[in-house]
């Protein structure tokens, strides 16, 4: 009766627990948007957001290497080679160790050159230094994605989330400092979960914190990192289109028209949330597949992802005639949508999930030199676009979507055509 009902044997039931840790994750964090405000200052409520938006970019420092390390166990894990993936995580666990020594040093010389973190130098020593501390453990995440646990690392992404809501909703019980208790709170959550986490890690594997000391594995950790900077690559080139695009945005347009943009953004950047939860599943499935040489589940994995994203695009059709009220609500009528203005936004995160549908294919056969080029290519097609804008017959605010859409189309096609090859070569394997 249960066999279906495991990540391994069917992908569907980890982006099942994935859909509803996030959903009930989502609802308790707009639950405790007011609550925070209701029990800090308006100065401690921003300066907590800030703190933790930096943490966001710490994250980003693993340079691809997850993505390396979750492909490289997909793999053995097909070989059932327990102690050649002991092997990586224990490299991958000792290069992370590096990153995190040199992050330390950096926090202590740039705490007195950074205005936030310098006024606020107790909080900040408080909240990211166990944080950066902690940063080799987080090799243990891509290791379960690896292992096809995506469902366990969204039941505790969930725990997180219930964790720091209780937390919350104890402030009106305490008269001390309540970003030292977020903070404490963060922290302790991070310690007790990567205990969880190395107990687990060492049943599944021949893995022990004493290897960690065996240099000689640090060759493994160097093999992943060249996989990894690929993939990170691919990170700040969009993260720079994005970025650019702001800036350009906030400096040719009014604040009516770069607010509408990127409130519109971060709407359906919540729901594209929920599909990339099914590429974070099917990723290492398709990697495993490959790993097997099985054609057969490699095209079925395929086509169940398929599924899901045309679920995911009725979706959005259905969002556009319930977002537009909801963005005057939501604004408190400072920003007013019909759903003209809807579509195009609509439009370019169907094409968007498209894109992604194809391009999972090919981060999963670690073939990330097309993405890379035509990400910088579509960039700075972007840039240029978007700076004579001004000169199209469209209106302003929709017209960065178009944009984008337009610029997205050719990628489609090629990424599709090199997925194809991909599938094609193992099924006539």
């Amino acid at each position: 009766m249960f066999k279906n009902l495991s990540e391994k044997q069917n992908p569907y039931f980890g982006v099942l627990i994935s859909y509803v840790s996030k959903g009930i994750s989502f609802v308790l964090s707009f639950i405790s948007i007011p609550l925070l405000l209701n029990n800090l200052e308006l100065s401690q409520y921003s300066l907590w957001i800030t703190l933790v938006s930096i943490v966001n970019w710490i994250n980003l420092l693993d340079l691809g290497v997850g993505n390396g390390l979750k492909n490289t166990i997909a793999k053995y894990n097909h070989l059932r080679d327990k102690k050649e993936c002991a092997y990586y995580i224990t490299g991958t666990f000792q290069f992370f160790s590096l990153i995190s020594g040199f992050l330390v040093i950096l926090t202590l010389i740039f705490s007195k050159y950074i205005p936030v973190i310098k006024i606020n130098i107790g909080y900040s020593f408080l909240l990211y230094l166990p944080i950066i501390c902690f940063f080799p453990f987080t090799t243990f995440n891509a290791v379960l994605q690896g292992n096809l646990k995506n469902g366990l690392l969204s039941i505790i992404s969930l725990v997180r989330a219930l964790w720091i809501f209780f937390a919350v909703l104890l402030f009106k019980y305490t008269s001390s400092d309540k970003i030292i208790i977020c903070a404490i709170c963060y922290n302790i959550f991070n310690i007790l979960y990567f205990i969880f986490i190395l107990f687990s890690i060492k049943k599944i594997y021949l893995f022990s914190l004493s290897q960690i000391f065996n240099f000689k594995l640090f060759v493994f950790g160097l093999k992943i990192v060249r996989i990894g900077l690929e993939y990170f690559i691919l990170q700040v080139t969009s993260l720079i289109q994005f970025s650019m695009g702001n800036y350009i945005i906030y400096n040719l347009f009014n604040n009516q028209v770069a607010s509408f943009d990127l409130l519109n953004n971060k709407i359906y950047a919540n729901l594209a949330i929920f599909f990339n939860a099914g590429i974070a599943v099917f990723w290492p499935q398709f990697t495993s597949a490959m790993a097997s040489h099985d054609a057969e589940k490699l095209i079925k994995y395929r086509s169940q992802l398929l599924i899901m994203l045309i679920v995911y695009i009725f979706g959005l059709g259905i969002s556009i005639p319930i977002i537009t009220p909801f963005v005057g609500w939501w604004t408190q009528g400072k920003i007013l949508v019909n759903i003209k203005d809807i579509i195009p936004f609509v439009l370019f995160n169907i094409v968007l999930s498209i894109n992604y549908y194809e391009a999972v294919i090919l981060n999963a056969a670690e073939k990330i030199n097309i993405q890379i080029l035509f990400s910088l290519m579509t960039s700075i097609l972007f840039i240029t676009l978007v700076s004579f804008s001004k000169y199209f017959l469209i209106k302003s605010y929709i017209i960065i979507p178009i944009i984008n859409t337009l610029i997205l189309i050719p990628s489609f096609f090629i990424y599709k055509i090199h997925a194809d090859r991909i599938v094609n070569s193992f099924r006539s394997e």
